[in-house]
């Protein structure tokens, strides 16, 4: 599908005059920001259907603006949208991570990130991404959209998502990030990305997913369900240990992958790697491919001895054994392999990533 690109204003926004050239204003923010430590509910729409664990994406009001960079960042004319340029709709933890790996990769492109709120839009122009507001987003269109904002913060979930497919000329990809959860299986066995999801009135927060996800194959774009996600300083992990006592079955199977991993793979399906052409109504699969008890969980996390306190799991067994996923045909589409190869791994080599490292989160 290929259409004339339209023109976006003011594409160099995001940069600063210095000696007389133009620089990137994330080389000057300068963000120092103490980062906390303290105890972040967990991301995204996670084990939807099969976990009490609450896990929010706070993509869509995340991040703080700095407004004096923008103010005082050149003018420049219209110019044509090169093939590269990507919108980001909720550049929370993921949202952000994927905007900085495209940043780089592509120091050319137009990288934008469009929020809620103008809170925290300083940690964008830090990493390379050009924030704007969702009231002010004119009717601009780019080759490739990810749409990585959670149903939580949505009143409308598909209408958020139908409006973002307007914004997408079709000539790259667009990219929905839902979850694993949707997946039906909860007997510990095997899932993989075409095993059966869950049916439309099963649950509310199941078919605003379904709905969302129906929207963007059926106007090309892709779905990626991603398995419950984590970095240092968040994930089930340290929510279970704020908790202390916890009233789950220690032997339930929880799937896992790290949110540099889960960037990494939208990533690649933005690169469409391994395929000449943009993909298209494809849905891939984001896991660490590493399933774990609960229990193996809190083991690995207080063994680390990066942390402090630990957690009881004391609920009894039930019906639901959680699932084992696999995402071997994503991996083989894409030739993607997590960084971090399980949890446990992570765990054992010290909890560092950057989230962990940088003064940005």
């Amino acid at each position: 599908m290929t259409s004339q690109l339209p023109t976006i204003q003011s594409l160099t926004a995001n940069k600063l005059l210095v000696g007389g050239k133009l620089t990137s204003a994330a080389a000057h923010s300068g963000s120092n920001k103490p980062k906390s430590r303290g105890y972040q509910k967990p991301h995204h729409a996670f084990w939807l259907g099969i976990s009490h664990v609450v896990t929010q994406h706070r993509c869509l009001a995340s991040l703080q603006a700095s407004s004096a960079v923008l103010d005082e960042a050149p003018s420049s004319p219209a110019a044509p949208l090169s093939l590269t340029a990507v919108l980001i709709v909720g550049p929370g933890v993921l949202g952000a991570y994927l905007g900085k790996l495209w940043a780089e990769e592509h120091p050319e492109a137009v990288v934008v990130g469009q929020t809620n709120t103008s809170k925290n839009h300083s940690r964008l122009q830090a990493l390379g991404i050009r924030p704007r507001l969702k009231e002010g987003a004119g009717r601009e269109r780019f080759p490739n959209v990810v749409f990585c904002a959670p149903p939580s913060g949505c009143d409308d979930y598909e209408a958020e998502v139908k409006a973002a497919l307007k914004l997408w000329d079709g000539s790259g990809t667009f990219l929905f990030t839902s979850s694993a959860g949707l997946y039906t299986a909860e007997d510990g066995s095997a899932c993989s990305e075409d095993s059966p999801v869950q049916h439309m009135g099963n649950s509310e927060r199941t078919d605003r997913l379904l709905k969302a996800e129906s929207a963007v194959l059926g106007a090309g774009g892709c779905v990626l369900r991603l398995a419950g996600l984590y970095h240092a300083d968040r994930g089930p992990h340290t929510f279970f240990l704020k908790q202390g006592t916890v009233q789950r079955w220690p032997g339930y199977l929880v799937n896992l992958i790290h949110y540099e991993d889960a960037a990494r793979l939208c990533h690649a399906v933005l690169q469409h790697s391994g395929c000449d052409e943009p993909f298209q109504k494809r849905v891939f699969l984001g896991t660490d491919g590493s399933p774990l008890t609960f229990q193996t969980m809190i083991d690995a996390t207080v063994a680390s001895g990066c942390y402090e306190g630990s957690a009881e799991l004391v609920g009894p067994e039930g019906g639901s054994k959680g699932k084992q996923l696999s995402n071997a045909a994503t991996r083989e589409a894409l030739g993607w392999e997590p960084k971090y190869s399980s949890f446990e791994a992570f765990m054992s080599q010290g909890a560092q990533d950057f989230y962990k490292s940088s003064s940005l989160f």
